[in-house]
């Protein structure tokens, strides 16, 4: 699946990430993605919007935000791929219960980003 012309959203609430993230994404895969920095704004952006893929900090609500946008999106889009962010390692048992793609542990460079975009996008259904 090609990303340049696909819908990417990427959430996180730390102040810069969201845009960080995105220029990572546009230098790697030419795509330009869609910013959120709240649980609000991604449930909105995520109900208006069919997304590709979807990058997201799961501790965007203290414990709990990244794993309710993961189970949110496969409830609307099913087919959209997800990755889920973290600063914790143990937020990886987080992601595979929410059905997240591909856990992505923070600090992050370009080649674990690609790595991680690439193996969510071809990760099949089911």
């Amino acid at each position: 699946m090609e990303l340049k012309d696909k819908n990417v959203l990427v959430v996180d609430n730390h102040e810069q990430m969201p845009e960080f993230i995105s220029k990572m994404l546009h230098r790697l895969f030419g795509c330009v993605a869609d910013c959120a920095g709240s649980l609000e704004e991604a449930l909105s952006a995520v109900v208006e919007k069919e997304y590709a893929l979807v990058i997201v900090n799961n501790r965007l609500l203290g414990d709990s935000g990244g794993e309710v946008i993961i189970k949110t999106v496969k409830l609307f889009h099913g087919s959209t791929k997800t990755i889920m962010t973290s600063s914790f390692e143990w937020d990886s048992e987080v992601a595979e219960k929410s059905g997240a793609d591909v856990f992505l542990q923070k600090p992050f460079g370009l080649e674990q980003l690609n790595m991680s975009v690439l193996a969510a996008l071809r990760r099949e259904e089911g």
